[in-house]
């Protein structure tokens, strides 16, 4: 082992070990500051939402950290056994006997590896959906349904992904020290169409889509709309019911495919003037081009990656490093997908505060085309149905949150 090889694998293993000791140690933390005020609701709460609510979604974040913490062991030690346990390279050696082509030898690999990994995820699914989530009443997905989405989305895996890797493998045999910028224009074309491909196309494979005939709810959406000037193909209510009883409203599609979708949970919560702000505030993330903002940083993120791997693809040691013995092009695209969140994670405080400040930027815009009354209640009534703790550990939220904390964006929206 050159001192190359062992200096990345050294960098790699403290990589692994800090981002689990830090995010063992910041679930720690939250946990220990939800349950410190377990027994108060905390202003300006106290008037909305009761104590038993409250200390509902105080055991049902406790139940999360507490399985989370189990996970991330497991995730490490999958990690782990797929890089220095030998689990790529095993794999690798089983395609390689084979004698297949490039192209064949990735598609085999890659469905090999996302086999297992589907097979290893199932029971913490299972989990998820049927012992917390039905522990807490939110779950209505049925073990047949369960099953449905799981076929599902592995037959579109294959349909969408297995061809968009072949053509990649033959970008990166065709073009050599400048395959991964090609790669990097497919992905985006390929990423881009998927904005209009998913609310026609995919998503309706997993829900229904009805249109919105609540006439009141309607109207003012319409009206808000208008107010604000903007171009929508239709309000939908998905049907979110068959699966949990979480709310929520998203937008979906771009240009003027845009449409307006709204969890039918959510309309059996909130009034209409609160559905109303609600929507203004996602009209924010579109006025103030959050979108197109995501999107833009989201493909330089993917371009800086396939930069990068552009030049770790040649280098023996990357490999080696990693516990993989021979290069080839599948193998570099699937151990650079493996290990790479091991090197990212230190951005994702960076992105969760971004995140944070176009929440308060949306939130601003709603005040200004609907009652910021309505959407600090709404909020509210969706932190209580959806159990989410209304305290959080400074640290944990910095981290983790994408959203802002509950009390300050509350105190920022009524100010």
């Amino acid at each position: 082992m050159t001192l190359t090889t062992t200096w990345i694998t050294s960098i790699f293993i403290t990589l692994v070990m800090t981002r689990l000791l830090l995010e063992l140690f910041l679930d720690y933390r939250h946990y220990r500051h939800i349950n410190a005020q377990v027994n108060q609701v905390p202003s300006p709460f106290d008037q909305t939402i009761e104590l038993k609510q409250h200390q509902l979604a105080a055991a049902y974040a406790s139940a999360k950290l507490s399985s989370g913490a189990i996970l991330n062991s497991w995730h490490t030690i999958i990690l782990l056994l797929w890089t220095f346990g030998g689990g790529l390279d095993l794999l690798d050696q089983l395609v390689r006997s084979q004698q297949a082509s490039p192209i064949t030898a990735a598609l085999l690999a890659f469905s090999i590896f996302a086999l297992i990994e589907i097979a290893i995820s199932i029971p913490e699914s299972l989990y998820r959906h049927f012992i917390l989530e039905e522990r807490f009443g939110f779950n209505r997905l049925t073990i047949k349904l369960f099953i449905f989405d799981q076929l599902k989305g592995l037959i579109l895996s294959a349909v969408i992904g297995l061809p968009l890797l072949a053509v990649i493998i033959w970008i990166v045999i065709s073009f050599q020290s400048t395959w991964w910028f090609y790669a990097w224009v497919l992905i985006t074309i390929f990423q881009l169409s998927t904005l209009w491909l998913y609310p026609v196309l995919i998503a309706p494979l997993f829900n229904k889509f009805s249109p919105l005939t609540n006439q009141e709810v309607k109207t003012r959406v319409l009206q808000l709309l208008e107010r604000v000037g903007f171009s929508s193909k239709g309000l939908f209510v998905m049907d979110a019911s068959r699966r949990t009883t979480h709310g929520n409203a998203y937008f979906t599609g771009p240009g003027k495919s845009k449409r307006i979708v709204l969890f039918d949970t959510l309309l059996k919560t909130l009034s209409p003037d609160e559905v109303e702000a609600v929507i203004a505030h996602e009209l924010g993330h579109y006025k103030n081009r959050d979108i197109l903002k995501m999107l833009l940083v989201s493909s330089l993120l993917t371009l800086t990656g396939f930069a990068i791997l552009g030049w770790l693809y040649q280098l023996p040691e990357f490999y080696l490093a990693h516990g993989v013995t021979n290069q080839s092009p599948y193998m570099a695209l699937l151990l650079f997908g493996v290990v790479v969140s091991c090197y990212t994670f230190p951005i994702t405080p960076i992105l969760s505060w971004r995140s944070r400040r176009q929440e308060f930027a949306a939130d601003r815009f709603a005040a200004q085309f609907a009652q910021k009354e309505s959407l600090a209640s709404a909020l509210i009534k969706m932190y209580r149905d959806n159990a989410t703790p209304v305290t959080a550990d400074p640290l944990y939220s910095a981290y983790h949150h994408s959203h802002p904390q509950a009390a300050e964006r509350i105190a920022r929206l009524l100010d």
